[in-house]
């Protein structure tokens, strides 16, 4: 084999490795943008989902809070929740939810699905532009994959996003990005891809140390 060739498939093997660790939006992805400020609360939206038969499925989705308020406020802070809700709103499970503190992923819901955080892959990253017309300085957004528990499957679904707005007049925005339903690889999937995905990286650092 060539070293082109060897090259080519390496650097193949890296992408897949990171292709499988974050999926990418296109920029014109549809976007849900809520904002405080309004008569109600929480304000809310939603997507609908196909049913899914799995097993092994997953939804991915980025999401994100920007708010004026500082800590501590000494109240409740306005806050960003995503939830995923069956046939019935009995059937619901909570992904997270986000305030100005802090997240807190998979919180437990009584009567309803609890997840395990563990559960949910999630990174940090930078708060999108996304058209916000208000100046909110403290920002946070996570990218994730959450699986959807097994109560859920060959329901049609409702994800949603509601923004809980405590009235203080201090302004706060949440985005979510447009839910897609993608597969997860098993364990042994993963350790096998992400290993090719290190060969191949460590293979093509070599290869370009050799050519310097």
């Amino acid at each position: 084999m060539n070293i082109s060739k060897r090259a080519k498939e390496a650097g193949h093997a890296a992408c897949l490795g990171l292709a499988l660790c974050a999926e990418c939006f296109p920029a014109d992805a549809q976007v849900i943008l809520l904002q405080t400020g309004g008569a109600e609360t929480p304000v809310t939206d939603f997507r609908m989902l196909d049913a899914v038969s799995g097993p092994n499925a997953f939804v991915h989705f980025d999401f994100g809070l920007a708010t004026a308020e500082a800590l501590p406020s000494g109240s409740f802070l306005d806050s960003a929740t995503i939830s995923l809700e069956g046939a019935s709103s009995t059937a619901t499970t909570i992904f997270a939810t986000l305030d100005r503190s802090s997240v807190l992923w998979a919180p437990p819901v009584p009567g309803g699905i609890s997840l395990g955080p563990a559960s949910i892959l999630r990174t940090e990253i930078a708060f999108p532009e996304i058209g916000l017309s208000l100046s909110l300085p403290n920002r946070r957004a996570y990218s994730v994959t959450a699986p959807i528990p097994a109560e859920l499957l060959g329901q049609d679904l409702t994800f949603r996003i509601d923004l809980f707005d405590n009235k203080n007049g201090v302004d706060s925005a949440a985005f979510l990005s447009a839910p897609a339903i993608v597969p997860v690889p098993e364990p042994d999937e993963i350790g096998l891809v992400t290993g090719l995905a290190l060969v191949g990286a460590a293979f093509l650092f070599r290869l370009k140390r050799r050519n310097k």
